[in-house]
């Protein structure tokens, strides 16, 4: 998967995914774990860097942010995939970020 750097308004550097623009269902079908596993990096930063909003991935030249405010929306459609594809150790992985992120 292609990657980028990106730098944000504060100046810190973000190594993103980079997707080529498509249309909603195609980026499904064609990329599905790549955008979930973006969401779920981003969600560790969150926790890590205590930001209230982090970069997630580029789809054409739009970048896609993932905020505090919508990190549970997030993170219930996370395990829903991870589920449905048996990646237990990753849904273990979010389940131990939801405490931090909640708040």
């Amino acid at each position: 998967m292609e990657r980028t750097e990106f730098i944000d308004d504060d100046g810190k550097v973000y190594s993103l995914p980079v997707f080529e623009m498509m249309d909603p269902e195609s980026l499904r079908l064609k990329k599905e774990r790549q955008v979930f596993d973006a969401i779920v990096d981003s969600m560790v930063q969150l926790k890590e860097t205590g930001l209230d909003r982090v970069p997630c991935f580029i789809l054409g030249d739009l970048v896609f942010s993932m905020s505090r405010d919508s990190v549970v929306d997030n993170l219930d459609s996370c395990l829903e995939y991870y589920t449905s594809i048996e990646e237990y150790e990753i849904c273990q992985k979010i389940m131990v970020l939801l405490p931090y992120l909640k708040t």
